[in-house]
């Protein structure tokens, strides 16, 4: 499971490995992600990795594959 943090300044992307499908959907449900993120890896201490904080382009800033836009996107 990915997670994009979006900042005002650079990004951060976070890996939760060995999440299951349903806790995924879980999260595309919630009303508040960042709510979400707080209950579950948060307070429970799901293991994580920081893959990268950086400023990844936003939609519009260039020309990116469907795929990419989407990834980029915010929900």
């Amino acid at each position: 499971m990915y997670v994009r943090f979006l900042r005002s300044g650079a990004d951060d992307i976070y890996t939760y490995t060995g999440r299951s499908q349903p806790e995924w959907l879980s999260f595309q449900a919630a009303a508040s992600k960042g709510g979400w993120i707080w209950e579950h890896p948060i307070e429970e201490g799901w293991p994580y990795e920081l893959l990268t904080r950086r400023r990844f382009p936003r939609p519009g800033d260039l020309d990116v594959p469907a795929p990419t836009r989407s990834f980029l996107s915010p929900l």
